[in-house]
């Protein structure tokens, strides 16, 4: 699945889950606000790991400022995938010196060649800004351990990566061994 149509698929869940977390204030009776908030960003987090499983890479970087992050673009201190919180309201500069209106509360993501806005959640109904600090350092921990998971999970094959399979390697092995002897037998006359 290419970028844009994943990050499609994410916004048509994100969509989704906004929708739960409507009816979840309005439930009747109300629930209790910590199953509530537990319950809102569980159902936020749901698009977001799966599009993680899906294969799209994104950067969680944390929470920072309009200005924290207009200095990013002016100092070229991004990379694809790059996500940010952004902690107030106003203008980010984008890299080409035009502007991306923001506001508290948005997760904004740098596509290569500008921010976006990926989502915005209404922060003071479900979380504190320490929870939302935690639930961001908790997204990049995760992704972060499976990055850097080594037993193959998706059970990626040699020949997709374009690595030696153990018989290229025996060939490899063959051909030096006999060069070897060649060398050896040239070097002996």
């Amino acid at each position: 699945m290419n970028y844009q149509d994943l990050l499609k698929e994410l916004t048509i869940g994100l969509q989704a889950a906004g929708e739960k977390n409507i009816a979840l204030s309005l439930a009747d009776p109300p629930l209790d606000p910590d199953e509530a908030r537990k319950q809102s960003m569980a159902n936020v987090a749901e698009p977001i790991a799966k599009a993680i499983r899906d294969g799209v890479h994104f950067d969680v970087k944390g929470v920072a400022t309009c200005a924290e992050i207009s200095e990013m673009s002016a100092s070229g201190d991004m990379s694809e995938g790059d996500m940010w919180g952004v902690s107030d309201s106003g203008s980010v500069v984008q890299p080409d010196g035009t502007f991306l209106n923001v506001s508290a509360g948005d997760l904004i993501l740098f596509d290569g060649e500008k921010w976006g806005i990926f989502l915005h959640i209404e922060l003071a109904a479900y979380a504190t800004k320490a929870e939302l600090q935690n639930a961001v350092n908790l997204l990049a921990q995760l992704i972060s351990s499976h990055a850097s998971r080594t037993d193959n999970p998706h059970q990626v094959t040699a020949a997709q990566v374009g690595a030696a399979t153990p018989n290229d390697l025996l060939r490899m092995r063959y051909a030096a061994t006999n060069t070897l002897r060649f060398y050896r037998g040239v070097l002996a006359s």
